[in-house]
């Protein structure tokens, strides 16, 4: 299952991300399909990319997280987070998105 948060704001991301930990924990007690879910985050600047992946690793360093221009989208079956840093790339996203959060609601 693929979630998305899209044109997040500071501290959202975080918001989010704890939604997404506890989406895992009940699909790890479920009989769900074999893939676990996964959040693509997608900030409202993209350039901020970086600031957020680096932010979500310091609070949750055992937890698969990558950017996508950093080869990110290659590494999907084994990451709980995707972080988009690329303009143009939450419209793909977001068709394929079984959830979708709309920032700027949170903060």
């Amino acid at each position: 299952m693929v979630w998305v948060a899209s044109s997040t704001h500071q501290g959202e991301e975080e918001q989010a991300f704890a939604a997404h930990s506890h989406l895992s924990r009940r699909w790890q007690l479920s009989l769900l399909p074999p893939l676990p879910p996964l959040l693509a985050i997608v900030p409202r600047h993209v350039e901020r990319g970086p600031q957020v992946l680096q932010r979500l690793r310091t609070l949750h360093p055992t937890r698969s997280l990558a950017l996508a221009s950093a080869d990110g989208v290659s590494q999907l079956a084994s990451l709980d987070v995707l972080v988009l840093d690329e303009m143009g790339a939450s419209g793909l996203w977001l068709s394929v998105a079984e959830i979708a959060f709309v920032g700027g609601s949170l903060v």
